[in-house]
């Protein structure tokens, strides 16, 4: 699963200042056995984009929710939710739930 870290600035998006090349996040399934929720680690691939794989226990999960309870933007410490839902052939597609 990707992830792209985006700020605005004067109405225009540029990469977010993320602290260091990882962060951690919490999957699980949206709908399903709380106990499938498993703890990833998003690495950076280039710039503001960041990928994990999808835990083996959620693979088959239709929606996922995937929260990051720490991460450091700008020098600011923040934590978001979002969740994903499987689609066709595209892969996942995300909406941002959540910030904080």
């Amino acid at each position: 699963m990707l992830i792209e870290l985006l700020v605005e600035d004067a109405g225009h998006m540029k990469p977010a200042d993320v602290a260091g090349d990882a962060f951690d996040a919490i999957v699980g399934p949206t709908d399903g056995e709380p106990t499938l929720a498993k703890t990833v680690t998003f690495k950076r691939e280039d710039g503001s984009l960041f990928a994990a794989e999808v835990p083996e226990a959620t693979a088959a999960e239709p929606k996922l929710t995937v929260v990051v309870p720490k991460i450091e933007l700008g020098g600011e410490r923040l934590n978001f939710s979002y969740k994903l839902e499987a689609a066709d052939d595209d892969g996942p597609e995300a909406d941002a739930e959540d910030a904080e």
